[in-house]
Parts: structure tokens; sequence; C-alpha cells
């Protein structure tokens, strides 16, 4: 079993990075409807299921590991977070979040199952080609929304 700290890394990022995709996923439900980008959003995101199952850790490690009182980072807030001009910068931010977390996952998961990191950089090639179809979107939109 992978040492405590390093499960909370992993929770920290899977939960990120799930967070991320839906506010990408709701922009393409809700503001700007585009079914096809939704619904490839919602597929990542039960995919992160699969991630998650690769690395051979029980789920309730992950609940155990967790500690919100006593992450420092928990309720650190840098400037940008609290600014944001349109929606265009929220997709945007969102889905910088994404993939900086399916980084830190990809890099984590080296120390647990290193043949097997061929799935945690596909899908962070993934979010990056979704990334760009959301950047023509919101380019189309002028980013005034």
């Amino acid at each position: 079993m992978p040492p405590l700290n390093l499960i909370r890394i992993l929770d920290a990022n899977f939960n990120r990075l799930r967070e991320g995709l839906r506010v990408v996923e709701e922009f393409h439900r809700f503001f700007k409807p585009n079914r096809g980008l939704a619904w490839r959003l919602k597929q990542l995101r039960h995919k992160v299921l699969n991630l998650e199952t690769i690395l051979e850790i029980d789920q309730a490690l992950y609940l155990e590991s967790r500690d919100v009182h006593g992450d420092f980072g928990a309720y650190a807030t840098a400037a940008a977070e609290k600014k944001r001009l349109n929606l265009g910068h929220i997709v945007t931010a969102s889905h910088k979040r994404a993939q900086e977390s399916a980084r830190v996952l990809e890099e984590m998961a080296k120390l647990i199952v290193p043949k097997k990191i061929k799935e945690f950089k596909a899908f962070r090639f993934a979010l990056y080609e979704l990334e760009k179809k959301s950047s023509e979107i919101i380019k189309k939109l002028g980013r005034t929304n």
C-alpha cells in the first residue's frame, strides 16, 4: 500500500480533475450547448474512475487519508481565482486545473504502477485536445460572455 501522504495527493488531484472537467462540461451543456463536447467531457469524468482502478487503491483509503483541516493549502486562494472576467476565463482556468491534476496523477502513478502510465498520459493529452476545441468556441463568443 502506498503511504497515506501519497494517497492524499492522489485524492486531492482526482477530486480537482473531476471538478475542472465538470465546470467545462456544464459550460458546453448549458451555456454554449455542444452535445458532442459535453458528452466527451462526461465520458472523461467517468474515465477518472478507470484511472483510480488502475492504481488498485481501496476507495476507503482516499477518504481515510483526507485531512481538509490539516491541509494548509485547502483554503488558500490565489488572487487570480478571485477574479474571473467572463465565462471564457472560467472555462480556460478549469481546463488548466484539470490538466495540472492529470499531470500530478501521471507522475505519482509512476511510483505505484509504472508499467501503466500510458493510460494517464493518454488521458492528459485528451484534455489538451478538448481545451483546443473549447478555446475555438470561446473565441467565437468573443470572450465577452
